[in-house]
């Protein structure tokens, strides 16, 4: 493989990478605020707040485990970047990626059920 099409790749992945961290931090962050201004608005009915804090609890915790992935993936950046300096560096950034990965899985996970339960919550 060429030099060029190994560049072309990483940068490609980089890109991937960064948009799906940032899908994780504004689909639940967004449903965070869609759902309390839902609740807002239907005040006046069987609606409450109680009524939708599981959902909520979901979606917070896949901003927070969001914004962790965000660490993550700069301490990979990091750990690579002293690999290449052939710096010692423990662990290694395979390490701070897997970490990243599944910070990010668990927060898409935290987004669906949070929606399941939302959708629930007003069924």
């Amino acid at each position: 493989m060429s030099d060029w099409h190994e560049e072309e790749t990483y940068k490609s992945m980089i890109q991937i990478s960064t948009s799906a961290l940032r899908f994780t931090l504004f689909a639940n962050g967004g449903a965070a605020v869609a759902l309390l201004t839902l609740v807002g608005a239907t005040a006046d009915s069987s609606c409450k707040l109680e009524d939708v804090s599981e959902s909520l609890g979901f979606f917070l915790a896949g901003i927070f485990l969001g914004g962790i992935a965000h660490i993550f993936a700069y301490l990979t950046q990091l750990a690579l970047h002293q690999e290449n300096m052939n710096r010692p560096v423990n662990p290694k950034h395979t390490g701070w990626l897997h970490m990243a990965i599944l910070s990010s899985v668990i927060s898409l996970f935290c987004f669906c059920i949070g929606a399941a339960s939302g959708v629930k919550a007003f069924g």
